[in-house]
């Protein structure tokens, strides 16, 4: 930037050749079109892969719209398209939590500051890849059908056990938009199912048994999140089934909501919301594949007459 006017910009950064910065600028949600807010960066440090934060600002009336975290994905995004591993923010009082939020963690051997320091790995694989029992056909992916509401259930049963007020989550998951059901060719068993509403909420995804941990359930809610991108949606929250599986959710840059006022209840449980943004310009699924690469309509029953839109 050779013209810099951004307040506090010239104290911050004392090379402005080797600072890169980012402005949110507002729209009409916010009832401003001007700048919001701003972050700056330190890439003096590319050779040992770590971009330095060194400064980050809100106006004071849009914090708490989670423009710093958008900020801070913008800089996540940056350091992907640049191969850079590491970002670092000096440890500060007021700003803490708002990083430790977004999985920076305190380092003792900082590498672009003195002092003590904040560090996030950057994660470069923002998509799981491709499940293997999806790559050689044995399982299909296909939109869901009202006939699917019983065999969810048993999926959900089976998948669930530990959960009452099932009956609930089907009503739940069935009500949402987006339905896909993974099927085994071979027995044409439901082995997995993923819903998501238009609001990016994910009432369920679940998994039978012999399907989990080999990413069939990572992949489906990938897809739904490229569904949501396609629909202009930006914000993907669920609440999960139990305690255990919040790790899974954080490994994909699931957040815990700072509203917990907002929390859900799943029966007798209240656990919190999670929460993702997601970029516009980002692709959720491998090699710039759609959801209907992967996606499939389903079939007509025998016997089903198909009329052109429009007729009797």
């Amino acid at each position: 930037m050779n013209e810099v006017s951004i307040p506090q910009v010239r104290d911050v950064a004392n090379d402005l050749s080797a600072t890169v910065i980012f402005v949110a600028m507002g729209g009409k949600d916010f009832m401003n079109e001007g700048m919001i807010g701003y972050i700056i960066l330190n890439v003096n440090f590319l050779a040992a892969s770590v971009v330095a934060i060194t400064w980050i600002s809100v106006l004071s009336r849009f914090r708490g719209n989670h423009v710093g975290r958008s900020l801070l994905q913008h800089v996540e995004s940056f350091c992907r398209a640049n191969k850079v591993k590491y970002l670092e923010v000096m440890k500060t009082y007021d700003s803490t939590q708002l990083f430790r939020k977004q999985g920076f963690r305190s380092v003792s051997k900082p590498i672009a500051f003195i002092s003590a320091a904040q560090r996030k790995t950057v994660v470069f694989s923002q998509y799981p890849p491709v499940p293997h029992c999806i790559a050689d056909g044995s399982v299909i992916l296909r939109y869901a059908t009202p006939e699917d509401r019983k065999r969810w259930t048993c999926c959900i049963l089976e998948a669930c056990s530990y959960l009452s007020g099932c009956s609930e989550l089907v009503v739940n998951a069935f009500s949402a938009e987006f339905r896909i059901t993974a099927v085994s060719k071979e027995t044409n068993r439901v082995v997995a199912i993923a819903s998501m509403d238009s609001t990016g909420w994910i009432p369920l995804i679940a998994c039978l048994q012999e399907y989990q941990g080999k990413g069939l359930g990572s992949f489906m809610m990938f897809i739904a999140m490229e569904w949501l991108r396609r629909q202009g949606g930006d914000t993907v929250t669920l609440t999960p089934l139990n305690n255990n599986v919040i790790k899974f959710y954080e490994r994909w840059s699931f957040t815990v909501s700072s509203k917990s006022a907002g929390k859900r209840r799943r029966s007798s449980d209240d656990m919190p919301i999670l929460v993702r943004k997601l970029m516009k310009s980002e692709l959720y699924l491998p090699e710039g594949n759609t959801v209907e690469d992967f996606v499939q309509r389903p079939l007509p029953e025998a016997g089903t007459v198909l009329m052109d839109a429009g007729s009797g």
